[in-house]
């Protein structure tokens, strides 16, 4: 599955419309998620997990940055991806995160508050918007504006977390396997990425993280994993020891979803946990999606290795 993204011109919410689509949100959200839990939609618990924090985060400090978490907490396959992380997390003394959701470090944090955190990112905004939320929140972690590099190759982790980034990696195997080695014997590595079955690479017309160098009809963005691909990753980490697959029911929904939702402002994001139960479901492997799905995977490390 080769493509390319074509982006719009970032424009934000005035005031006045982030208002309306929360009030509105506030309205018409318990509606589409009853509608989604009877439809045996997921995630619907991150959900209003979300939605409580960010009437803390917003009480703390009004912005509409933390608006968004009560009004649009979690986009498409987030309902499966952050479900899927906090079910099997567990309990953990330390943990590494790659430059996930910061969802997940509301979620895992709040669970395990006197477990020692490095959180990663490489991006300075988005590091210093997760260092802000861990503050207000009164979470204790370490943040760090790098890469994997940045950590002490010695260092060794109970959990390591990784949802939704491998894919924008373009040495994902290097990156895979540092992780690996980072990971303490018994303990958990939990990692999901975009999947299809015929693989393949998607572009996009911006350099999304000023890192990637130009190529033809574009520049690199992400990777989907294909069977093939899911082995590859094995040959580091062995067989996962759990994997669900999810997956669109029919080919192209998802990107159609995309464009409406980057030439819409106003889309109405109370439906999504609705329409996510309605148009994705549960397969059994890669090579049965009809097009996009996510591999979501808890790969554990033999004690004593």
């Amino acid at each position: 599955m080769n493509s390319l993204i074509k982006t719009a011109d970032r424009v934000d919410l005035t005031s006045a419309q982030a208002a309306r689509m929360g009030l509105l949100s506030l309205l018409l959200s318990p509606c589409f998620l009853a509608a989604a839990w009877l439809a045996g939609g997921k995630g619907l618990g991150v959900h209003l997990f979300s939605i409580r924090k960010g009437l803390r985060l917003t009480a703390k400090k009004p912005s509409k940055l933390y608006a968004k978490w009560i009004y649009y907490p979690l986009d498409s396959t987030r309902y499966f991806e952050i479900d899927f992380v906090q079910r099997l997390a567990g309990k953990f003394q330390t943990w590494l995160d790659l430059s996930s959701p910061r969802l997940i470090a509301a979620l895992l944090l709040s669970r395990n508050p006197q477990a020692s955190s490095t959180l990663l990112n490489p991006d300075s905004t988005d590091i210093a918007e997760t260092r802000e939320m861990a503050e207000l929140l009164g979470f204790k972690c370490t943040t760090i504006n790098s890469t994997i590099d940045a950590v002490d190759p010695g260092a060794r982790f109970d959990l390591v977390t990784c949802v939704s980034v491998l894919e924008h990696i373009p040495n994902d195997f290097d990156v895979l396997n540092k992780l690996w080695q980072m990971l303490n014997p018994g303990g958990r590595l939990i990692l999901t990425v975009p999947a299809c079955a015929d693989g393949g690479t998607q572009l996009i017309d911006r350099d999304p993280y000023g890192t990637q160098e130009k190529v033809e009809g574009g520049y690199f963005f992400q990777r989907f994993y294909s069977g093939d691909g899911l082995r590859k990753l094995e040959q580091i980490t062995g067989r996962p020891a759990v994997l669900e697959i999810w997956g669109e029911r029919e080919k192209g929904w998802l990107q159609a979803n995309f464009e409406h939702k980057r030439h819409d402002l106003l889309y109405p994001v109370w439906r999504e946990p609705y329409s996510m139960a309605r148009n994705w479901r549960r397969f059994e492997s890669i090579d049965q999606l009809p097009g996009e799905g996510v591999m979501c995977a808890v790969y554990e490390k033999a004690k004593g290795t």
